[in-house]
């Protein structure tokens, strides 16, 4: 990963803090890149082009904090969900076999009782 540099800007990069985590990583680097954005629309000349160099640098080691380590950090927790969704998919499919097989008049008066029941007044 390339290693964060703080040039001549006034911002200061989001590695001297020392996050303890990705996530709080992600978030002083989004802090740091609107600093120096309004640095550059404040600056002139060559230090506009010194700060523009330096958002590219910090942009850069963002997105290589994300594809490396943050996203992959992920992937076990993504794999779950989709492994229970799939599982929850597989319940949806072998109910609606369920229903497709009964017989239209077992149906309908399955429901006939259950409303008869919701019905009765001793329950």
């Amino acid at each position: 990963m390339p290693k964060r540099t703080s040039g001549q800007s006034k911002a200061k990069p989001s590695a001297t803090k020392k996050p303890t985590d990705a996530i709080q990583m992600l978030k002083e680097d989004h802090r740091t890149v609107e600093k120096l954005f309004e640095e550059f629309l404040e600056a002139e000349g060559t230090n506009q082009q010194q700060i523009a160099q330096q958002i590219f640098h910090e942009l850069e080691v963002h997105s290589t904090l994300e594809e490396e380590i943050f996203y992959p950090a992920l992937q076990p927790q993504r794999d779950s969900e989709a492994r229970t969704s799939s599982q929850q998919g597989d319940m949806l499919d072998e109910g609606a076999e369920t229903v497709d097989a009964m017989e239209l008049d077992e149906t309908a008066s399955e429901l006939e009782e259950e409303e008869n029941e919701d019905d009765d007044p001793e329950e």
